[in-house]
């Protein structure tokens, strides 16, 4: 089973539906990567496309995933992919989790 490797990868895209959101990634083999954010609260995107990350940071609380749970009421873990060039936060993700599947094609 092939298992992904955040650091020196890309973001090459992101989507949010009701429930789930969906981050399309290539790593540093240049290989594309399906990556679902399950039972997704909310998610804070600053400029994250095209973004080279260092790092995938599981936290269990943030300030962003404090604010969501005042609004929403739900909590989740903070998924924080961190910027390879500025170490900054580009995404957060506020779910009960994920699952990484190797794109075809």
């Amino acid at each position: 089973m092939e298992t992904l490797a955040f650091s020196d990868g890309t973001i090459l895209g992101v989507m949010g539906r009701q429930g789930e959101v969906v981050v399309e990634f290539v790593d540093w083999q240049e290989r594309c990567w399906s990556v679902l954010f399950r039972g997704a609260i909310a998610y804070k995107s600053i400029s994250s496309e095209g973004e080279e990350i260092s790092d995938l940071l599981e936290l269990s609380e943030t300030d962003f995933s404090k604010e969501v749970e005042l609004v929403d009421g739900d909590k989740g873990t903070s998924y924080c992919f961190v910027s390879a060039w500025s170490d900054d936060v580009v995404l957060t993700i506020v779910a009960e989790g994920y699952v990484a599947k190797l794109s075809i094609g």
